[in-house]
């Protein structure tokens, strides 16, 4: 009976020798674990700030070109001198709605792009998960805003639809800036 206790306790000793060396494994795997995610993290911050930029840029861009296009129909005109009134130029007012027009266009393919790159399972919804991936910490604010049939995800169109309306917001109040900006009226 004594040897088999002690066979016992010296089971119990040599199970208590594997835990330590054990757990300290696990320990540093799970303290690598944690270093990698909050480098995978700090990479998609990183991806989200310059996706931002570069949208930022993008619709700084469109912006500029129908700026560019109204000076340059306005110049087209002036030089027809005296013969000026013979010549229709489009009204500032048609470029300015076609230039929309464009920025809504390339905003609208920008976000379809963003979208399919975040839609992981290829289900066509975006969760908030993978909605997080292209807003980052705005992610619930975007789905509480463009979540229109309120079922927790958000369709293709719901995501374009809702990017548009930001960026029309954006454009007017571009625009009002501008206006107040533009004292003497030469724009």
């Amino acid at each position: 009976m004594a040897g088999g206790s002690s066979k016992g306790h010296s089971d119990h000793l040599d199970m208590a020798k594997l835990k330590k060396p054990l757990f300290e494994l696990l320990e540093k795997l799970e303290k690598e674990l944690k270093a990698r995610q909050a480098a995978v993290d700090a990479e998609r911050a990183e991806l989200h700030a310059k996706r931002e930029e570069e949208q930022r840029k993008r619709e700084e861009l469109i912006t500029l070109r129908a700026e560019l296009e109204t000076q340059h129909a306005q110049a087209v005109a002036a030089s027809y001198g005296i013969w000026a009134c013979c010549y229709r130029a489009p009204t500032d007012r048609s470029f300015e709605v076609e230039a929309r027009k464009e920025r809504r266009r390339e905003i609208a393919n920008y976000a379809k792009e963003a979208f399919e790159e975040a839609d992981e399972n290829d289900d066509r919804e975006l969760s908030l998960d993978e909605l997080r991936r292209i807003e980052g910490d705005n992610a619930e604010l975007v789905m509480m805003e463009a979540d229109v049939n309120g079922d927790g995800v958000l369709s293709k169109s719901e995501y374009v639809n809702y990017k548009i309306h930001i960026a029309k917001q954006v454009g007017k109040m571009a625009r009002k800036a501008f206006k107040a900006a533009d004292v003497n009226n030469d724009k």
